[in-house]
């Protein structure tokens, strides 16, 4: 693909490139190019200096990034705050063209410990800069359903008719809290140190703008060439036994590495060939196993009741 309008108009689109490593919340400036455009955002990088903004956990779960090193959040929703709400954004390399159709895809994941989702996350296109922390109804696309997979990365995509000269774009829930659908899942917890409540908070990855339709969506096919869903992991939750089935033909699990929600390790098999792991003597609650293969690493989830 030659030309203009094969290029993402998105510089720095999964947050790889960084002035700073995070040490604390709120610093999704510190990934180059991208900006705070309403509440506290964050910026997750492996190199994080303070452990609530690593990778792959956090102080919001667990979560490998889709491509890279590096991936942002922000919140959609919170009972704790009438209508606050979190954007980031970013100005494009170049300015769009009224009448022009435009492509657009983004990947999104819920964070663990979300108690609640919200539907209408979406992006609007922008002629300036301006920072405003609360919703005021209106976006170029915003999605109905509400994203639940706290697993997978799910890639969210659409396209528009450009009807000004857009120089930035915004991401986050830009309706009122009337405006946007929330369903519980989860007992109240405090988020962040807040006060006990509910709040939805989602991670994001691999943003991209293009005039051309192939362009966002071949970086999303090598981007989900992953094999992960060809090793099952069951019963879920577990009691006594997990029990793991490889459909990978020709690759072996090298290792596999068990940790608890806090990141630690509590188990490690190394050239694993048996079907089952015992796990009676675990304490109930999240775990997650990552498995090395012959040339890829992934995580999954699993419950001990």
């Amino acid at each position: 693909i030659n030309g203009v309008n094969a290029q993402n108009l998105v510089p720095n689109p999964s947050f790889e490139e960084y002035y700073m490593c995070p040490d604390t919340n709120s610093m999704i400036h510190y990934s180059q190019g991208w900006l705070v455009y309403g509440g506290t955002p964050d910026y997750f990088n492996s190199c994080a200096t303070f452990s609530w903004f690593d990778i792959p956990f956090n102080k919001v779960g667990h979560q490998s990034p889709n491509t890279g090193f590096a991936y942002a959040g922000f919140g959609t929703f919170t009972s704790e705050g009438a209508n606050y709400r979190e954007f980031l954004g970013i100005e494009l390399t170049d300015t769009l063209q009224i009448g022009n159709k435009y492509y657009f895809s983004f990947n999104l994941s819920l964070s663990d410990y979300s108690n609640c989702i919200s539907n209408n996350i979406g992006l609007r296109f922008k002629s300036y800069y301006s920072y405003y922390p609360y919703p005021n109804n209106y976006s170029h696309f915003n999605i109905d359903t509400m994203i639940v997979d706290s697993v997978n990365w799910v890639r969210i995509s659409g396209s528009f008719i450009a009807d000004s000269s857009y120089k930035f774009i915004e991401i986050g829930n830009f309706y009122s809290d009337v405006n946007t659908d929330t369903i519980i899942i989860g007992f109240p917890s405090t988020f962040f140190d807040l006060s006990s409540g509910y709040a939805s908070y989602y991670y994001i990855d691999d943003i991209c703008v293009s005039e051309d339709s192939l362009t966002c969506n071949l970086a999303t096919e090598i981007i989900n060439s992953n094999l992960s869903n060809n090793i099952q992991i069951y019963p879920n939750p577990a009691s006594n036994t997990l029990y793991i089935e490889n459909k990978l033909p020709g690759k072996d699990i090298k290792k596999i590495i068990i940790y608890n929600s806090q990141g630690i390790i509590v188990d490690i098999y190394i050239n694993f060939n048996d079907k089952g792991i015992n796990i009676r003597n675990y304490e109930s609650g999240l775990y997650f196993i990552r498995f090395f293969s012959t040339d890829q690493i992934f995580t999954k989830k699993f419950m001990i009741n």
